[in-house]
């Protein structure tokens, strides 16, 4: 599974903070993968990293391509396993 943003690009995570504005909560649940990149997010990281946005919701298309592809084998697995009573 990959997470998202990789902020070791900078010095720090205090750096990246304060460059973002985004909170240190909301910066450890991103890179937790507990929450998702919107479009807003995906924008201030470009900035900040001086990327394109894009390749910031392309990393959130393929992080939720992979949890479907992942999520539909387990289905798979379970519905192969036999069982007992």
């Amino acid at each position: 599974m990959i997470c998202l943003i990789p902020i070791l690009l900078l010095e720090s995570e205090r750096e990246f903070i304060e460059a973002s504005n985004i909170s240190p909560q909301v910066l450890k649940k991103l890179m937790q993968c507990e929450i998702g990149i919107t479009d807003d997010i995906a924008e201030i990281l470009s900035k900040v990293l001086n990327t394109p946005s894009d390749i910031w919701l392309n990393f959130k298309k393929n992080y939720d391509f992979q949890i479907k592809v992942q999520f539909e084998e387990e289905k798979v697995f379970q519905q192969k396993l036999p069982y007992y009573f």
